[in-house]
C-alpha cells in the first residue's frame, strides 16, 4: 500500500498529553476564587472595576515576572476600587504572518519548540500565581487551551477569531469569565452574536487531560461579555458607540457589561493615546455601571522594538506599550477618581435619608 505524503507537511515532535505538563492542583482553589471575584465585578456584585494590563505579548520570563512584582505592589495601593489582572498573552494573532508567540516559539528563532513553550508558559503562570497575581490570556489555538488554561483567571477571544464557530464553542465551555472582542471591521451586531453564542449550551469537541478528543456538552458561559476594541475605521468607546453596543447586546438578552480595550482601534495603534482613552472611560464609568473595566497594553519600557535589533529588556516586541512609570501614575489616578466618586455617592445617599 503506497504511503500518502504532502510537500506541505513537515511533521515535528509530538506533544505529550496535557496532564504530563501539570505537576500540581494546589493552586486551583485560589484561581477559582479569582474567577469568582472577576465574575462578581462583571455582574455588579462588587463595586470594583476590572483593569487588565500588561505586555502586548509575553516575550521572556524575567521581564514578565518583574512586571508582575511591580503589579502586585500597585494592586495593594488600589485594591479598594480596582481589581488588577495581568495580561499574559502567549499566543500572538497576526494580520498576516510573523512570530506566533511565546508558547509557540519561546526562543524567537523559528525553532517552534512547543513543548518548551508550554513548560515555560506554565512556569510563568505559576510564578505569578505565587505572587498573588490573577492572569489573563487571549486564546487563539483551541488545541493549546488545555495545556495552560487551568492557570488562567480570565480569557478573551480576539477580534480575528470572534466570528469563528469553534472559538464561540470554546468560550461557551470555559470555566472562567471570558471577553469577546468586536471584529476588526467593528460590526457590533456580529459581536453580539458572538457573546450570545458563548452564553448558550453547545456540543464541543475538546481535548481531555489524556490528550484524547472527546465531545462534551457545555452549559454556556454566564460571564461572557463584550470587549470594545475599536476598528480599522476608528474608535468605539464614545457614549454613542457604547449605547449602540448595549442595544445590540440587549437584542439577544446578553449581559449589558462591557470592557473597553484602550489600545488597538481605540488608540489607532498609538500607545500614548491609551492614557487619554482610559481617563475618558473612567469618567464615563462613574455614571455608567455597564462599563465593567478596561484593558491596557503596558510594559517596563515604553514603545516597541524591532525584533531584528539588539534586545532591549522590558520593551515590547509586538505592539507598542505604555511605560511602567506612566502605567503606575495612570492606575493611581484612576483609583483616586473611582474612590472620589464612591465617596460622593455615599454622601448623596446619606443626604437622601
Amino acid at each position: 500500500m503506497p504511503q500518502h505524503s504532502s510537500v506541505n507537511n513537515q511533521p515535528m515532535s509530538a506533544l505529550l498529553p496535557p496532564r504530563q505538563y501539570k505537576q500540581s492542583n494546589l493552586c486551583l482553589q485560589r484561581i477559582d476564587d479569582y474567577r469568582s471575584k472577576i465574575a462578581d465585578c462583571l455582574q455588579i456584585k462588587s463595586p470594583k472595576r476590572l483593569l487588565i494590563l500588561g505586555p502586548c505579548s509575553i516575550d521572556n520570563l524575567e521581564s514578565a515576572i518583574e512586571y508582575g512584582n511591580r503589579l502586585k505592589k500597585l494592586q495593594e495601593k488600589v485594591s479598594d476600587s480596582l481589581m488588577l489582572i495581568m495580561r499574559t498573552y502567549v499566543e500572538k494573532p497576526r494580520t498576516t504572518v510573523g512570530w506566533s508567540g511565546f508558547i509557540h516559539d519561546p526562543s524567537r528563532n523559528g525553532s517552534h519548540d512547543l513543548s518548551r513553550g508550554i513548560k515555560a508558559t506554565r512556569t510563568l503562570l505559576l510564578e505569578l500565581f505565587k505572587l498573588g497575581i490573577p492572569c489573563a490570556a487571549e486564546l487563539l489555538n483551541p488545541a493549546l487551551t488545555p495545556y495552560y488554561s487551568d492557570l488562567l483567571s480570565y480569557a478573551s477571544i480576539g477580534a480575528r477569531t470572534s466570528e469563528s464557530q469553534i472559538h464561540r464553542q470554546l468560550a461557551s465551555n470555559l470555566p472562567m469569565p471570558i471577553g469577546i472582542k468586536n471584529p476588526t471591521a467593528g460590526d457590533l451586531t456580529v459581536a453580539a452574536h458572538s457573546v450570545y453564542a458563548a452564553t448558550q449550551a453547545q456540543t464541543v469537541l475538546e481535548m481531555n487531560e489524556q490528550g484524547q478528543l472527546i465531545p462534551s456538552h457545555s452549559q454556556g458561559n454566564t460571564s461572557a461579555h463584550l470587549i470594545l476594541r475599536g476598528s480599522r475605521s476608528g474608535h468605539n468607546y464614545s457614549p454613542d458607540s457604547i449605547n449602540q453596543a448595549l442595544h445590540a447586546l440587549q437584542s439577544y438578552n446578553c449581559s449589558a457589561r462591557i470592557l473597553i480595550d484602550c489600545s488597538h482601534g481605540n488608540s489607532q495603534s498609538c500607545h500614548e493615546t491609551q492614557a487619554n482613552v482610559a481617563r475618558n472611560i473612567i469618567r464615563q464609568s462613574v455614571h455608567r455601571p455597564e462599563l465593567a473595566g478596561l484593558m491596557l497594553e503596558s510594559y517596563l519600557i515604553a514603545g516597541r522594538q524591532d525584533p531584528a535589533s539588539p534586545r532591549q529588556y522590558g520593551q515590547s516586541l509586538t505592539d507598542a506599550c505604555l511605560s511602567w512609570e506612566v502605567t503606575e501614575s495612570l492606575v493611581l489616578e484612576m483609583a483616586e477618581a473611582l474612590a472620589k466618586s464612591a465617596t460622593q455617592d455615599k454622601v448623596i445617599c446619606i443626604s437622601a435619608t
